[in-house]
């Protein structure tokens, strides 16, 4: 008789999908698309504040399911805010990267800018009093082309770090 796996893991040829119940169907159908990746990080200027953004072009014929970020926050102040923001960030960084071999980019742009105000409408706070990182999992959130989602550090004159974590889906 072959060993049994211990509880809670499946057998090495047994093939496990998770859904968090957070995302349901869109996630299963998430799991389905090409999945990708991406971040960079906008340094500090005096007096604004900092901003990281994953904008889905009006031209990709894709939408993008957003499963989580991570943050990596600078200063004295660690937190962040989720906004929505459909308007291109000045500068593009690069395209996220899709995990498909053989297909390297994906149609999702990264960009980055700093502002004397806050950009976007606010989704929600990510804190950590500790200065470590973020991570805001079990998202669920679907741009669909020309939409963007940006994270905006809440201090002035503060570096912010953002990954991006998801996949992308025809339309």
């Amino acid at each position: 008789m072959p060993p049994r796996p211990s509880p809670g893991y499946p057998a090495a040829r047994e093939r496990v999908l998770v859904v968090s119940p957070v995302v349901g169907a869109l996630g299963l159908q998430a799991a389905r698309g090409e999945r990708a990746s991406g971040g960079t990080i906008q340094g500090a200027v005096v007096g604004e504040f900092s901003h990281v953004q994953i904008f889905n072009p009006g031209d990709s014929m894709v939408r993008l399911f957003i499963e989580s970020v991570l943050l990596n926050l600078f200063g004295a102040d660690f937190s962040a805010d989720l906004r929505r923001f459909n308007t291109p960030l000045t500068n593009l960084f690069l395209t996220w990267r899709l995990h498909a071999e053989g297909i390297p980019l994906g149609r999702a742009q990264l960009r980055v800018q700093t502002s004397a105000t806050a950009l976007g409408d606010n989704i929600m706070r990510l804190f950590d009093g500790e200065g470590g990182g973020i991570s805001g999992d079990g998202l669920g959130i679907l741009l669909r082309p020309g939409q963007g989602l940006l994270v905006g550090h809440t201090t002035l004159n503060t570096a912010l770090s953002a990954s991006y974590v998801g996949a992308e889906l025809p339309l």
